[in-house]
């Protein structure tokens, strides 16, 4: 007897997710990157959601948090149904604060693994955006500590409690992006220039280590001096940067949209 084809199982998914990416598919679909904290990073179409009063429209917008039903098949997933749990309404009106959360979005993406959980990053770009959104911390302040958190979530803590190189716990220090970590003066080589380490300004790391080790929820401390966020920030970037081996062309978007950096 001829063997029975076995039916493809349909199922539906109950899953929270906050859309990072959006690309206009056919007429009225979307097809949107979802970073989930049970699978990770997604690929959902959602079906006529272009269309006028679209039920789904709300909650499948870019940067929306939502309580989401798919329906997957062959590997496919497509929205069924979706609610908004939060769409960090205070990042829609300053064009700062939209342009730094997608590159936030971005960054979490680019982090995120398919089929993985995904929880720790998940919570750190949502309260990234919330703070972006609803509280008056300084946006650098909320870009440094949201890199190194995310280079830490990444598996590329850096070391800076001893040197690299001679194990002491090192004085005026530099970081080294590519290394992952630092370095003391004494150990510092002739040919190697701030392209490669840079300087650490008082206050810098023991703000570094305060990201890397503080809850998520008090992420942010109280911080004044506008000169140590730029020092700081400074170091984050092209720490994360280093260790990514990536750019961000929406970084350079942000940064268009600011007074131009100098240091």
């Amino acid at each position: 007897m001829p063997k029975r084809k076995q039916r493809t199982r349909n199922v539906f998914v109950k899953i929270k997710g906050l859309i990072t990416r959006e690309i206009r598919y056919k007429d009225n679909d979307k097809l949107l990157t979802v970073v989930t904290a049970e699978r990770g990073r997604l690929t959902v179409r959602a079906r006529g959601v272009m269309r006028l009063r679209s039920p789904l429209a709300s909650a499948c917008q870019l940067y929306a948090y939502s309580d989401f039903t798919l329906f997957e098949n062959k590997g496919r997933l497509t929205v069924n149904a979706a609610e908004p749990a939060e769409l960090f309404m205070g990042l829609r009106t300053d064009a700062q604060k939209l342009a730094l959360a997608a590159y936030i979005a971005d960054i979490a993406e680019k982090i995120s693994d398919s089929d993985a959980e995904n929880g720790e990053l998940l919570r750190l770009t949502l309260n990234s955006l919330y703070a972006l959104s609803e509280r008056a911390e300084p946006l650098e302040l909320v870009r440094a500590a949201f890199e190194m958190r995310a280079a830490k979530v990444a598996g590329y803590e850096p070391q800076l409690d001893a040197c690299l190189r001679c194990g002491n716990p090192p004085e005026a220090p530099y970081i080294s992006p590519a290394l992952g970590g630092v370095c003391c003066r004494n150990c510092l080589t002739a040919e190697e220039n701030t392209d490669v380490l840079i300087a650490c300004p008082d206050g810098v790391l023991p703000l570094i280590r305060y990201f890397l080790s503080a809850p998520l929820k008090r992420l942010l401390p109280p911080v004044g001096d506008e000169r140590l966020i730029e020092d700081v920030v400074y170091v984050t970037e092209r720490y994360l940067f280093s260790q990514l081996d990536c750019d961000s062309k929406l970084l350079r978007y942000y940064r268009s949209l600011r007074l131009p950096f100098t240091r």
